[in-house]
């Protein structure tokens, strides 16, 4: 990966290097040879202040990837502090959980934490699709999948995956709460052909009606579905390995995007209109 990878802006430059008291290009070819020190730009103090103070006068220069990717470094240090992360239980309703390792481990991976940067970024702005389906409607998305080209369905599936970890990670109090009805999963997953065992496993699992977050392990189960279908029928590598990773990590993302939603956004700020 090199720094084109990474998703900073010629303005980001110029606010990263600003605040470090380099040079944009000496910042341009250290991130070239070491793209992964990013992370280390990110929580440089003189970055935090510049990107998380409104009056700052570089503020108006940066863009949405890189003030998410300074909450997500901020959110991941929180980890190595604590012991404990506050998990939904209910609307507006949290509770102290001890096992933080899980979430330590996702963020320890630099790719991870600049995915989720990416991911909030993405819904900042109506995420342009190859299709003509509303990007937070699930079910309009997934209708799409058949009739679509292979690289688009690669995407839509992508997009499903990023949208089951939004709702779920960023939007639990409006998440939570709400079961999907058996008919709308099956419909759902009609586009992903799967076995009869499979679906059966999946609807078995979210038939659970004593669950206090349905819609959340609703999101758990059909997240990693649609992020696996994708990166198997990816076969030009379109896609980063994080995104395979994700597949297995989805309920520390989720976890994690939910510590980082709690202390760092307000979530109606940047999302408006979701729907199943």
């Amino acid at each position: 990966m090199g720094i084109d990878r990474l998703g900073l802006s010629d303005a980001d430059l110029d606010v990263l290097a600003t605040a470090t008291d380099t040079t944009a290009l000496q910042l341009r070819a250290d991130l070239d040879r070491r793209p992964w020190s990013i992370l280390d730009h990110l929580e440089h103090p003189g970055v935090v202040e510049a990107v998380m103070t409104p009056q700052d006068p570089f503020r108006s220069n940066v863009s949405s990837f890189l003030f998410f990717a300074v909450l997500a470094q901020q959110a991941a240090n929180d980890l190595r502090g604590t012991n404990y992360v506050n998990e939904w239980t209910g609307p507006r309703q949290r509770l102290p959980v001890f096992d933080v390792e899980p979430l330590r481990e996702f963020a320890e991976a630099p790719g991870r934490v600049l995915f989720i940067a990416h991911l909030l970024a993405s819904f900042t702005h109506p995420t342009t699709l190859p299709v003509p389906a509303n990007a937070l409607d699930l079910e309009d998305v997934a209708a799409w999948i058949e009739v679509s080209v292979p690289d688009d369905q690669v995407t839509l599936l992508r997009h499903l995956g990023d949208l089951a970890l939004f709702r779920s990670g960023v939007l639990a109090d409006e998440t939570g709460p709400h079961a999907i009805d058996a008919a709308l999963i099956e419909r759902l997953l009609h586009p992903l052909h799967l076995s009869s065992d499979e679906q059966a496993s999946l609807l078995d699992h979210l038939a659970d009606a004593t669950s206090v977050a349905p819609g959340i392990e609703a999101m758990e189960s059909l997240g990693p579905t649609w992020y696996r279908a994708a990166s198997n029928a990816d076969d030009r590598g379109r896609l980063s390995l994080t995104v395979t990773e994700i597949t297995t990590r989805f309920r520390p993302a989720r976890r994690f995007l939910n510590h980082l939603a709690d202390r760092y956004l307000d979530p109606g700020s940047i999302a408006i209109g979701l729907s199943i």
